[in-house]
Order: structure tokens, then sequence, then C-alpha cells
């Protein structure tokens, strides 16, 4: 692009030295050969200027269509970004749903250990119960037969 713009500007500027050139060479003589070289010199530079801006022009078409493909990549950029963004909130609240449900399974784990323990504790001190009360009803009998002679 800089280098279209360049070379425009020097062709611009050429061709004004050649528009001057041509009116002092009409001014001083009419129809000489120096007068028809300066028009054919003048005419090329008006083709070359005009070529020169269609290729600006396209350029600039151009520089356009990749702004417009740049914008649009941006916005997909952000959108996939807040994507991002909202898929990691979800996983954080996620893991810590799980983090919850692995403390309360552990809780709940601890909780029947203790349970299975106080049972065992119980059936324990039930057995000790029952042999003492086996104990007593052996005593009892022995001296119900022992009145009962």
């Amino acid at each position: 692009w800089q280098q279209l713009s360049d070379r425009r500007i020097l062709v611009t500027h050429k061709l004004a030295e050649l528009d001057e050139a041509l009116r002092s060479a009409t001014a001083s003589s009419d129809g000489s050969e120096e007068s028809e070289a300066l028009k054919a010199s003048s005419s090329a530079l008006r083709q070359e200027a005009s070529e020169l801006d269609e290729a600006m022009r396209q350029r600039a078409n151009e520089a356009a269509a990749c702004d417009d493909a740049l914008t649009s990549d941006l916005q997909a950029w952000l959108a996939l970004q807040g994507q991002a963004r909202d898929s990691h909130a979800t996983l954080r609240a996620a893991t810590s749903k799980v983090e919850e449900a692995r403390a309360r399974l552990w809780r709940e784990r601890e909780l029947r250990r203790s349970l299975r323990s106080a049972a065992r504790a119980l059936v324990a001190e039930l057995t000790v119960l029952d042999e003492e009360l086996g104990a007593l009803e052996d005593a009892e009998e022995d001296i119900f037969d022992e009145s009962s002679r």
C-alpha cells in the first residue's frame, strides 16, 4: 500500500511538472515535436495514475475484506472465550459439588464405622449381661433346689 501511495505521489508530481512544461511549450510554439512528446508523456502518466488509483482501490477493498474477516474472527474468538469462561465456571461449580459429596460420603462412612463399633460394643455388653443373667438364673435355681429340699 505504501509503495503504491508513494508511486502515486511521484506520478502526480511528475504529471504536474509535465503539464507545466506542456503549457510552456504550447505557449511558445504551436504543435512542435516537443509539445507532442510532452502530450504523449502526459497521457502515459495519466494512464499510470489511473492504474495506480485502481490498484489502490483494489488494495483498499482487500484491506476492508481482511478487516471484516479479522473482525469476524475476533467476534468468534470472544464468543469462544465467553463459552470457555462459562464452562470453567460450570466446572468449578461441579468440582465444588463433587468435593461436597465426597466430604459427605466420608462423614457417612465414618458414622457407619462409629455405629458398627458401637454396635459391637453393645453386643459385647449384651453378651456379658446375658452371661451374668445366665449365672444369676443358675444361682436362683440352685437356691430354689436347696430350699425345696
